[in-house]
């Protein structure tokens, strides 16, 4: 892959999709959850996520990279929750 193909590439990935409420409407409705779980998969607050779903406020990029994760690969919150009852995943092995 030539340099050009890389960046055409890179700047398709650095394109983060736009979520318009309905948009977040459908998202919670494929992940199963309702403003509450959507708030703690989102780590913001419920009043966020309703300003979202209510059109006052549009998700920043970083909400909207995430949101695209969760659209494009739902089981990530089953890998991620995996990941987190593994007793070993606090667990540091850097030396000091």
């Amino acid at each position: 892959m030539d340099m050009n193909e890389t960046l055409k590439i890179l700047a398709t990935l650095a394109r983060i999709p736009i979520y318009t409420a309905s948009d977040i409407l459908e998202l919670m409705n494929d992940l199963g959850v309702e403003e509450r779980g959507f708030a703690l998969l989102m780590n913001v607050s419920t009043t966020t996520v309703r300003q979202w779903t209510n059109g006052k406020v549009i998700p920043s990029g970083a909400a909207r990279r995430l949101m695209q994760v969760y659209d494009l690969c739902p089981t990530a919150i089953e890998v991620m929750n995996d990941m987190m009852n593994d007793d070993d995943f606090f667990l540091c092995d850097c030396e000091e």
